[in-house]
């Protein structure tokens, strides 16, 4: 559930990533917009379609 929900969030522009948490293994760590960073900060990574 966690690929699925992190798959969509960073097709829509949001920076997010597991959260490795052991107490919670189902959260979502989420950073934010890709637009609000700098654009030397942007990262340039694309994840493959499905």
């Amino acid at each position: 559930m966690q690929g699925a929900l992190i798959g969509v969030l960073l097709s829509e522009g949001f920076l997010a990533t597991w959260e490795y948490d052991d107490m919670n293994p189902d959260h979502v760590h989420v950073f934010g917009r890709k637009s609000d960073l700098p654009p030397a900060l942007r990262p340039t990574f694309v994840p493959p379609a499905r």
